[in-house]
């Protein structure tokens, strides 16, 4: 299963979450939390089983992109073709 992570040093109000993983668990997926994180290597730690990622106004960087596509790249081989067009097209 899919797993999209909510990333954010400062917490989205918890009403806010709850949407957001209504409708991700709707789609399929599985949520995934990191808040209040205080150091980049949490952060790559997260993103290191995740397949999306969703972030507040916090700054992410190449390393941390780099590590999810990576993640990704990883997964696609496991995918069907047509799931392989659509983690293509979100690239």
């Amino acid at each position: 299963m899919a797993k999209v992570l909510i990333a954010t040093e400062k917490p989205f109000a918890a009403p806010a979450v709850a949407g957001i993983k209504e409708i991700i668990e709707k789609a399929g997926f599985e949520l995934a939390l990191l808040e209040k994180y205080t150091e980049k290597a949490q952060l790559l730690a997260a993103v290191a089983d995740v397949d999306a990622i969703i972030i507040r106004s916090d700054k992410i960087d190449a390393e941390v992109i780099l590590r999810l596509l990576f993640v990704l790249v990883q997964d696609m081989t496991t995918l069907t073709s047509q799931q392989q067009l659509h983690t293509m097209w979100l690239l």
